[in-house]
């Protein structure tokens, strides 16, 4: 199992949608990182998620929206 991290996470928003979907990307305690999103264009503006990806222990991340490659890719930086 992997350490307890005591990073906050990283939220940005997203092009995603009409008006930019939340995106929050934060350390697992299980080791990896997990992805959860909030759809701000539906009623109730509802969170998706976790998606987990990634292993190992991390000490800190960041996550940005890149127009390299694909429009619109989300990037996460981590250090561990």
């Amino acid at each position: 199992m992997a350490a307890p991290t005591t990073h906050s996470g990283f939220m940005i928003q997203s092009t995603y949608g009409t008006v930019g979907n939340l995106e929050l990307v934060v350390a697992s305690a299980q080791g990896g990182l997990a992805h959860c999103w909030r759809d701000n264009d539906a009623n109730g503006f509802p969170w998706t998620g976790p998606a987990y990806f990634g292993s190992g222990d991390v000490l800190g991340l960041s996550l940005i929206q890149t127009n390299y490659g694909a429009l619109g890719k989300l990037a996460v930086v981590v250090r561990e």
